[in-house]
Formats: C-alpha cells, structure tokens, sequence
C-alpha cells in the first residue's frame, strides 16, 4: 500500500509539473519571422507589432503568418515600425550616405539593417532617437546652396513644403531651387546668413545661374559700370535689374486697376538727352510681352552705346509712338520699327534682319525634323540673352497665339510618357508672373519658335532710315488678312 501511495504521489507530482510548464510555453509561443526567405526579427517583434498596431490582430484574427505578411509588404512600405529596437525613419534620418543611395524607397532600409546595419555600432546608434535629419544635401545638380539654403530652417517655416513634395532632402531642395527661388522664398535665417535674403544679390545670382545651362553668373554692375563683352551679357543684366511684377495689362484705354496704359507707360520710360535714348524702366510699368521685350531691347542698346554710335536720328525713330496728339500717331502692326516688333509672327525677327543687327534661327515642330535629334539639335543653338517668339500652335499671324520673351536656357527634362521634354526658361511680361518675371514652359507645349541673335549692335543706327510711319507690308498682313505658312515666315526672317 505505502508503494502504492508513493507511486500515485509521483504521478501527482509530475502531472502538476508538467501542468505548470505547459502554461508559461503556451504564454511564450514562438511567432515566425521569416517571410519569403528574409527573416525579419532584427526589425520585427509580433507581439511588439499588434500591440502598437491593435487592429491588426483582430483584423487578421491573430493569425502571425498573415500580420508578418502584413508587416513585409505592406507595413514595410508605409514605414511602419515592428519593434522597439529599429525605426526606419531614424535609421534614415541618421545616416545620410543611405539616404543618397536609397532615397525614399523605405524598404531598402530594413533590408540594410537587416543583413548589414545591425553588426555596426554606428548604424545601430541610428537605429532608434534620431529624430532631426543629419546632413540634408544642399548641393544640387554641381552647385551648392548652403548659402541660402538650410533644411531644417526652410521646412519649419514652410511646411507646406513637407505636405506637397514629403521629407526627402533631395526632394526639398529641388523644390527650392526650381520654385521656391522663383517664389523668393527665404530658406536660411537671413538675421544671421544676410546672403540668404531674397534681395541679395548672392541670392539673386545664385537663383540666375539656376536658369543657364552653361553655369554661368552674370556680374551685377554690368548695368552700373561693368564692362560686358557681347550684347547677350548686357541684356541678361539689364534683366536682372528689372523689377518683378508691375502688373500685365493688354488694354488700350485706362482703368481703375491701371490708370495708365502700356502704352502711354512706354512712352513715358523713353526720353532723349544730349542726343540718347534714355530708357527708365521703372516707368514701363503696366507692361505686355512685346512690350517688355523691346523696352529691354532698346535699355540694352542704351547700355552698350557708349560711345555714341546710335544717332539722335535713329533714337527718334525708335521711340516708341504709342499715344495720340504727337507727331505721328500710334504705330499699327508693321508700322515703324515699334509696329515691327510689336506685330504678330515674327516681328522683332524682321525688324533686327531689316537693320542688319543680327540672324534669325528657327525652332521647327518636332515632325519637321528627318533626323530624331535634329528638334533638340535646332534647341542647342539658343543662347541665354536671344530674342524668342514662341508659337503656341500651328498659326502664323492672324490666329496665333504667341508670346514674346527673352531666352534663359532650357534643362533636360522626361515627359509623364517618358520621353524628352525639356523645361524651356525665359523671361517677359505675363499674366502669371503679374507683369514682368521669369516663366517657364515644356517644350512641348511650344509649336515651334523663332529666336534672333543680336551681333551687331552698331546696326541699330539704320533705324535712322525706317521712319515711324514706314510700314513693313507682310507683319501688317498678318494682323487681319491671313496665317502665314513656315516657309513663308522662313523667307522673311532667315538670310
């Protein structure tokens, strides 16, 4: 009996024993980490996961295979965090080196930890508390905006910025230089960085070399004293002075919003002293582009002459006759040397091939082209500081729908369909800049386009020799009469 009763106390003993076990095992059920041969524990914790995401479990009824899918897929690209030792955004936020490599794709982050970041201290201490990025990029496309430019500062006082484009370094400063710069937008305390006012002119030169190509900045006293070396200099400089705005209006007649007219503000910037022309563009306010073009046009021939070539004679006639009751009237389209550039198709064209000033080349549609890359071969002749009309569709003349402004540069730039379709720069007088400013349009939003290169300057003075009242007969045809064909227009403005 005693025999008995020990054995049955044994039992006893090891059944409550192995009771006890089971209950913590079952408390400390291994869930699975590997998914599709990636194991995941370095960034992955299940209980750690469905607690801080509390729906999951529910929605997927506990079921760990299924919520570590959820995490490897899904979570993993939304950024969301699977345990308390790695979070992505200060695994990113850290280590600037990954940022450059892996930019926004999320999941390439886990992965690095995963396989590599855990075994170094250094990208371990970046694995949890980072919460301000380290060393946003400030350099973009070769140049250097730490001047004007700082990351922390810019999306703080803006963080607008943050909900349009997101948080991506890379993404916030091409957001500054291609539209905050344009917006003069202060990206750097100016209190303590006075070259990162948007009135400075470090700021200003920065944001100019933006829109060329070459790289290349203009001095800012060429309007002041500085000597220019070609005529495409002296305009961009002359631009550069030109205050923004000053509003856009086509009409002929006053109004509240402009008491004055473009025309009668044209004629009020332009005087004669000492036998000169005199241009003050500050005067020129309201504005079109046509009128903005030959201003500048004619304040950069002002510039360059200094050593009296343009005759009193020439000036005269330049003048713009906008207004009633002088000696000739207001110049229609094809009248006088204003009528020519201000006619529809390609007036300032004409008018600079008339004087012997310069050469006219021509932009055509793409399907003009034999050779594929004839369209963007026909671009790479354009120099910041030309003449350009755009066409904005087939129509020459009475139809058209132009717009005259003064080239920039242009960028190299994919369509949505991916093929090329650069960004093309300039800068007039539009409704969508409030007057005077820099705008921008695709290439292909361009039909085709005329630019004129001035050469020879000195030519100007035989516009002694085109009185106001001289009218060129194929631009006033243009007005009313008909459309001209690109052959057509390519006999009146190529030599």
């Amino acid at each position: 009996m005693k025999q008995l009763l020990k054995m049955m106390r044994y039992l006893v003993f090891t059944a409550l024993m192995l009771a006890a076990v089971s209950v913590p095992a079952a408390a400390g059920k291994v869930h699975p980490t590997v998914y599709k041969g990636i194991d995941y524990s370095k960034v992955y914790n299940y209980t750690y996961f469905v607690h801080k995401y509390g729906g999951l479990a529910k929605k997927y009824n506990h079921d760990d295979e299924r919520i570590l899918r959820y995490f490897a897929t899904t979570g993993i690209a939304r950024g969301r965090r699977g345990c308390s030792a790695f979070s992505v955004k200060s695994y990113r936020y850290g280590n600037p080196d990954l940022r450059r490599k892996f930019g926004t794709d999320l999941r390439q982050y886990y992965l690095h930890f995963i396989r590599a970041g855990y075994k170094k201290p250094a990208r371990v201490r970046t694995a949890t508390g980072v919460t301000k990025m380290v060393d946003p990029l400030t350099v973009f496309e070769g140049t250097d905006y730490r001047e004007v430019y700082d990351y922390h500062y810019f999306t703080k006082r803006y963080p607008s910025v943050i909900q349009n484009v997101g948080d991506d370094d890379e993404d916030v400063l091409r957001y500054f230089v291609r539209t905050g710069m344009k917006k003069r937008m202060t990206a750097k305390n100016p209190s303590v960085y006075p070259k990162a006012k948007p009135s400075s002119a470090y700021y200003q030169r920065l944001f100019r070399k933006t829109l060329y190509p070459s790289g290349s900045v203009l001095p800012a006293d060429y309007v002041s004293g500085g000597e220019p070396t070609t005529w495409n200099e002296v305009i961009l400089s002359v631009i550069s002075g030109v205050k923004n705005g000053g509003g856009y209006y086509t009409g002929g007649r006053p109004t509240d919003e402009y008491p004055v007219t473009t025309g009668q503000a044209m004629y009020d910037a332009f005087s004669i002293k000492s036998g000169r022309g005199v241009i003050d563009l500050s005067k020129a306010r309201p504005s079109y582009c046509s009128s903005a073009v030959y201003m500048v046009m004619l304040k950069t021939l002002s510039v360059w002459d200094k050593n009296h070539v343009i005759s009193k004679a020439a000036w005269q006639n330049l003048r713009p006759y906008t207004i009633r009751g002088l000696s000739y009237p207001p110049q229609n389209d094809g009248d006088g040397c204003w009528g020519r550039a201000n006619a529809n198709g390609p007036g300032p064209a004409v008018l600079v091939k008339e004087l012997g000033a310069g050469k006219n080349y021509y932009v055509a549609a793409p399907s003009e082209y034999r050779e594929a890359d004839g369209y963007w071969k026909a671009w790479a002749k354009a120099e910041p500081g030309d003449l350009m009309k755009i066409f904005r569709t087939k129509y020459i003349g009475r139809d058209e729908r132009g717009h005259m402004t003064v080239y920039l540069g242009h960028r190299y730039a994919l369509g949505e369909n991916g093929k090329r379709d650069d960004i093309i720069y300039y800068w007039s007088s539009q409704s969508s800049t409030g007057g005077y400013g820099i705008a921008s349009s695709r290439a292909s939003e361009i039909f085709r386009a005329v630019l004129t290169k001035v050469t020879k300057p000195a030519a100007f003075n035989n516009a002694k020799n085109i009185m106001p009242d001289d009218t060129e007969t194929w631009l006033a045809s243009l007005l009313e009469d008909h459309n001209a064909s690109s052959k057509e227009m390519k006999r009146h403005i190529l030599s």
